[in-house]
């Protein structure tokens, strides 16, 4: 596919169109301008820039804004600039500094682009970008959606050089002598992302120097099929209405990707492969039967499925003594202390606890306020909310998730996983917990 083809295909820059370029001043973003300017030749395009000052790095954030300056003056683009107390404003929402400045930035640009009557805001991710983020989904074990990686285009938001590689983006600058700055962060590890480019991308690279341009090609393909898979579940939402309850034969009729995304339509995006076919199993059965996924109760009555709304409210309990059970929110909770375990079973309602690890007593708790976890396996620790909203979970879904805590804070949350700081190793002593769905009318 051309880049012509590309940006016709996703209509990206239609003709005649007013487009706002995000242009930080950085390599990618100095490339974009000048082939918008290029394309606003064929296209009728009329271009702006703006500029947004997040303030974390600086005399260098203040020559970055200088900088755009100086150069939307000698290419006679008309630049709108803002900015934040981007480390204040994280701060005080308790979220990370990298999500509250995409937040920010982002919500600055609509407003610019809502101000002046701009069409589009252009972007200048490119196909290693598209490549990175590929092989970040993948890595987390994402199915066609996550692997197809960023859309060309999202709303207003338009991606026009995802087909475009950085090699592409060195060798136009280099050639036409085209200066830009850059940012001292980008050559930081510590993120994931930046592992993947200054890691993993060059290895790949090594073995295939089209890698890129492959990877960017497959993930487009992958969004396709994406695309069209996701039509088909649409179709069958119109036909089949959840408030009519959905009928379990003709659901258990589609075929897998199809089934799975109508269930994580009606049910919650952030249901993993294996709550799907919970709900899916009961399309099999004869009789009235419970599936019990986090933040649902999904009832199998007459050959339909149907959502329960969970009456039963999440009391805290406190797990104490060697052993022990108890009911609380629709969760029949089960415990015991086991020394010198050789195995240990973690997974998202089974949880091997390590004693030592704890502070007091095990209490289970609805979520609260403030509430804070680094998840084994996890990268980082984020609050417990932003994990509801990666899940997509209702305000009444994430009320009913139980909370396992000590005095110290998040031991484990059922439907995500145990607490790292929680987990045992070999011969520990551990509080083995179950805690397990039950139906409403005592199943």
């Amino acid at each position: 596919m051309t880049n012509t083809e590309f940006l016709d295909r996703y209509e990206l820059l239609p003709k005649g169109s007013h487009v706002l370029c995000a242009l930080s001043g950085g390599r990618d973003s100095v490339y974009l301008m000048y082939r918008l300017l290029e394309w606003a030749e064929e296209r009728q395009l009329t271009i702006s820039a703006a500029h947004f000052n997040h303030h974390l790095r600086g005399a260098e954030s203040d020559r970055d804004e200088k900088f755009v300056a100086a150069l939307c003056e000698t290419l006679r683009v008309p630049l709108f600039v803002g900015g934040s107390d981007v480390r204040m404003w994280a701060e005080t929402c308790g979220q990370g500094i990298e999500e509250t400045a995409r937040a920010l930035r982002y919500d600055f640009l609509e407003h610019t682009r809502q101000q002046i009557g701009a069409d589009v805001i252009a972007t200048a991710h490119h196909a290693d970008d598209l490549a990175e983020t590929m092989l970040f989904q993948m890595a987390r074990g994402s199915g066609t959606r996550g692997l197809s990686g960023i859309p060309p285009r999202r709303g207003h938001i338009v991606r026009p050089l995802l087909l475009t590689a950085r090699s592409e983006i060195n060798d136009w600058l280099q050639s036409h002598e085209i200066t830009y700055v850059e940012d001292s962060t980008n050559a930081l590890t510590d993120c994931s992302r930046n592992k993947i480019r200054h890691q993993v991308m060059p290895v790949l690279e090594e073995i295939n120097p089209q890698f890129v341009r492959h990877a960017a090609q497959s993930a487009l393909l992958l969004r396709e099929d994406d695309e069209y898979l996701q039509k088909q579940a649409d179709l069958f939402m119109q036909n089949h209405p959840p408030e009519q309850g959905i009928d379990g034969k003709a659901l258990s009729a589609l075929e897998w990707p199809v089934a799975s995304r109508v269930v994580r339509m009606v049910w919650g995006n952030g249901l993993t492969a294996g709550h799907v076919q919970h709900i899916l199993d009961l399309c099999d059965r004869s009789e009235l039967a419970y599936a019990h996924v986090p933040g649902a109760v999904v009832r199998y009555d007459a050959g339909r499925l149907w959502t329960e709304t969970n009456k039963m409210p999440l009391t805290e309990i406190v797990l104490a003594g060697e052993r022990g059970e108890a009911t609380t929110g629709g969760f029949q909770i089960r415990w015991k202390v086991e020394h010198n375990i050789q195995e240990i079973h973690n997974s998202l309602n089974t949880f091997c606890v390590k004693c030592e690890s704890i502070e007091s007593t095990v209490r289970v708790t609805a979520k609260q306020d403030g509430d804070r976890v680094k998840l084994a396996g996890g990268s980082c620790t984020k609050k417990l909310k932003q994990l509801f909203q990666e899940r997509k979970l209702t305000q009444p879904q994430r009320a009913s998730v139980p909370v396992f805590r000590d005095e110290q804070g998040i031991a484990a949350v059922y439907g995500f996983g145990i607490a790292q700081r929680c987990v045992p190793e070999i011969g520990d002593t551990v509080i083995y917990i179950q805690c397990e769905n039950i139906r409403e009318n005592g199943g």
